[in-house]
């Protein structure tokens, strides 16, 4: 077999003749997938909101065998191998036809594509498809669907999980393991696509393979990473840091002409660099279906010009469709700028734990250093003793802050009160409710989170007499996972502001019988927030932690961000009380071509 150098026509020309069709097969594959993504999701939406609450923490177990959990899964699955069938595998038709000299097209790559679902319909073929749509999005090795890319781990559960060495090490294990498994099954795909292998063959192949050239096939890939990452940073230099740049020191601020332009420089350079993230990932799976072709001996000796491409009308009509989207909404974001950013209040930042990390956590000196920092609210849990008291506690057991593994309600206060922090002498703080509440000394609302398995209608009526009796009953809200608790407190006591904590996304929380629903950070879209503030609820959002997630929900429709590091939320706060008009703008549709959000 030749070597790419004696080719007559060269691979660099093979790729630039055929982006107008890597580009155009995305373009119709999110079209195709429009329809049906919509209607599915509709009825995913019908379900959930049928159960009439949403599946938490606390009511996990017995939601999951509720009828509902099967249609969910019998409706979502299918929708994620669809994505998997048009946006992968007609890509990898679409690039063997490239590779081998084929006639195929946009068109009939799709159609291959969607067809050969069917071969992997055995328990072999079953794992690679779950591997795809669930595994792909947290560890990064392969081309994830557009419908789960921003697919992640919750930011509490990795807190949760870095906090315990042991679950630490399952995690990071559990992640090399998929990440190893990923790349010496990459090939597996292809070959049940293009050699007609059934899916245990392909997957014996593609281990095969790999073992054979691991060497040259792990740098080629590096280096084709790295020119990837290269090619990107260079359009978002240009697209966005460049044009944010000059717009910012313009400083024409309040300009309708102003906020018009601004407007369509962040449309306009979101969606060309969400073209060159299409191209350069088609480009990616091109290169990885030519190691494929070569490695089994099926790549031809000379790279063939593509036929002509006679769909000009594709390339024609995309652009023109673009420019009118984009110049429609900068006209509407520029004239009505006031009507889309400007909001009555300022989203109010609560400390989380007390103080977050300005203090031993849950602790007096927590809320008084929020107090310090302006919060305005603290939020903070409270368990019941062995013998009736109750102390402010967030895990199940003391081990992580202490090593000792007992939970609060199989110990007394004096106990708990002689434990020390793991590894030192300093006294756990161990604080009562009471002294809460008079560390907060009325200067700051508190959310006070009924946590553990002693969380009952007694902890309800004593968190809220205690408050009454030391005369800050309004300066309190008692959150919960457990609804019924909620409900109740809700009902039988109407004055005292209720909360429910959900972190995931099953269920419609619109129909709570609470004052404020508090949305783990992925749940908490702009889609979610509405419906929540059309049923006259408040949205609150845990645990922003990140300085980009601190952007997205400071300038959010959120009412409330709880967070651990208070002085970065300040610090973000401040930036963004003084950004321009073209950085509002920014902030807010910087993800308006995100086929995924």
């Amino acid at each position: 077999m030749s070597t790419p150098e004696h080719r007559s026509f060269s691979f660099r020309d093979l790729i630039l003749q055929t982006l107008p069709e890597f580009f155009c097969l995305q373009i119709a594959g999110l079209l195709i997938l429009a329809l049906p993504s919509a209607l599915l999701k509709r009825g995913i939406a019908v379900i959930i909101a049928s159960t009439g609450i949403p599946l938490s923490a606390f009511n996990l177990i017995p939601a999951l065998f509720n009828w509902r959990i099967v249609v969910l899964a019998a409706l979502g699955i299918p929708l994620g191998i669809a994505y998997a069938a048009v946006e992968i595998f007609s890509l990898i038709f679409l690039c063997s036809s490239i590779l081998r000299g084929g006639s195929d097209g946009v068109s009939q790559s799709l159609k291959k594509g969607v067809h050969a679902v069917w071969r992997f319909l055995t328990p072999a073929g079953i794992l690679i498809l779950l591997y795809m749509i669930a595994a792909v999005p947290f560890t990064g090795v392969g081309l994830p669907v557009s419908l789960l890319e921003s697919l992640s781990l919750p930011n509490y559960l990795i807190s949760d999980i870095f906090d315990s060495r042991s679950y630490a090490f399952i995690y990071l294990t559990a992640m090399a393991v998929l990440i190893l498994t990923g790349y010496f099954f990459v090939f597996s795909v292809h070959a049940v696509l293009l050699d007609d292998d059934s899916p245990g063959t392909a997957l014996r192949k593609s281990l095969k393979l790999l073992r054979e050239n691991s060497r040259s096939f792990l740098l080629n890939m590096v280096m084709r990473f790295v020119m990837v990452f290269v090619i990107q940073s260079a359009a978002f230099l240009i697209l966005k840091l460049l044009p944010g740049y000059l717009l910012e020191h313009l400083q024409y601020n309040g300009s309708a002409w102003y906020r018009v332009i601004s407007a369509f420089a962040v449309f306009a350079g979101a969606g060309l660099q969400a073209a060159i993230v299409i191209l350069t990932r088609s480009y990616l799976m091109l290169t990885l279906t030519r190691y494929y072709l070569e490695y089994t001996d099926a790549c031809p000796d000379v790279w063939q010009p593509r036929p002509r491409w006679n769909q000009s009308w594709l390339l024609k009509g995309v652009p023109a469709v673009f420019v009118i989207v984009i110049t429609a909404a900068s006209l509407i974001c520029g004239l009505f700028y006031d009507q889309i950013f400007v909001r009555e209040e300022p989203v109010k930042i609560v400390g989380h734990r007390s103080g977050g990390i300005l203090a031993q956590e849950n602790s007096p000196e927590g809320i008084r250093k929020a107090i310090e920092y302006e919060c305005d609210a603290s939020e903070f849990d409270v368990q019941r003793t062995k013998d009736g008291y109750y102390v402010v506690c967030h895990d199940k057991t003391f081990k992580r802050l202490t090593g000792v593994a007992k939970a609060p309600h199989e110990m007394t206060l004096e106990e708990i009160r002689q434990l020390k922090l793991k590894g030192t002498d300093t006294p756990l703080s161990a604080a009562t409710y009471e002294e809460m509440l008079k560390a907060a000394d009325q200067k700051i609302h508190l959310l006070v989170e009924m946590k553990g398995i002693s969380t009952d209608r007694q902890m309800a009526d004593d968190l809220i007499r205690t408050a009454k009796e030391l005369g800050c009953l309004d300066q309190i809200s008692i959150i919960s996972y457990n609804i019924e608790v909620i409900e109740y407190v809700e009902t039988t006591y109407p004055e005292i502001e209720t909360g429910i904590l959900v972190n995931l996304i099953v269920g419609d929380a619109v129909h709570l019988n609470c004052d404020m629903i508090i949305l783990e950070e992925l749940l908490a879209t702009e889609a979610q927030i509405r419906r929540i503030h059309d049923s006259g609820k408040k949205a609150y959002v845990w645990t922003v932690n990140k300085k980009q997630s601190m952007e997205r929900f400071l300038s959010g429709l959120n009412d409330a961000v709880i967070t651990d590091n208070i002085p970065l939320m300040k610090s973000v706060q401040k930036h963004m009380n003084s950004r321009s008009d073209y950085r509002m703008i920014l902030d807010r549709f910087e993800g308006f071509w995100d086929p995924s959000g």
